[in-house]
């Protein structure tokens, strides 16, 4: 089950307050062993509620495939090519998610071009090079598309774009480089980690 910094500070409290409640048996420190108990319950209700009242969408950091997952409360749906769609939630870095947000795969669905989320409209771009010609608010880079991003940012205008670590690492420097000369956000997941969308 997933641990969270108040859950495990909460634990470490139970533990702490226990031990010394056996070194010597007092009421104040039997108080103490229950409200750090109901503290934990807390924390864990707490953190089970968030998770049942969150939308996210998440680009993860993948070497061989891409692999993106929308979670709506704890329904995962997986979004990746067929080879991984085959595979779910037997892939270590999604099991962990979904172990992590206390949820379970819905849905495995092939990766398209766009994808809405929040009323933000995604492309994804892959090895193809191929894309449809419209303003998206975020676009995502994977397997190493042959494109001209300088001319894919004037021509789409979005505000942001991500690359997962399915890329190159020499295109995603180039890329970088085009993004901070355009003035656009960019996240590389080789670097900074898994892309989040709230």
């Amino acid at each position: 089950f997933p641990v969270t910094i108040i859950f495990l500070l909460s634990s470490y409290a139970v533990v702490f307050s226990t031990i010394l409640w056996f070194k010597k048996p007092q009421f104040q420190r039997l108080v103490a062993v229950l409200v750090s108990v109901i503290v934990v319950q807390i924390a864990f209700l707490w953190n089970k509620w968030q998770v049942t009242n969150q939308q996210e969408w998440v680009v993860f950091n993948s070497k061989k495939n891409t692999l993106i997952a929308e979670r709506n409360g704890r329904t995962v749906t997986l979004y990746a090519n067929d080879s991984l769609q085959k595979v779910g939630a037997k892939n270590k870095t999604l099991n962990a998610y979904l172990v992590g947000n206390f949820s379970h795969l819905a849905a495995a669905k092939e990766l398209k071009n766009t994808i809405y989320f929040n009323k933000k409209r995604i492309l994804i771009i892959d090895s193809t090079g191929v894309y449809p010609e419209h303003h998206p608010d975020i676009i995502v880079l994977t397997q190493s598309p042959k494109i001209n991003l300088e001319r894919l940012i004037r021509i789409s205008q979005p505000k942001e774009i991500v690359a997962d670590a399915s890329n190159y690492k020499t295109l995603q420097k180039l890329w970088k480089a085009s993004c901070e000369k355009e003035k656009i956000p960019f996240h590389s997941t080789s670097e900074k980690g898994f892309y989040i969308l709230r």
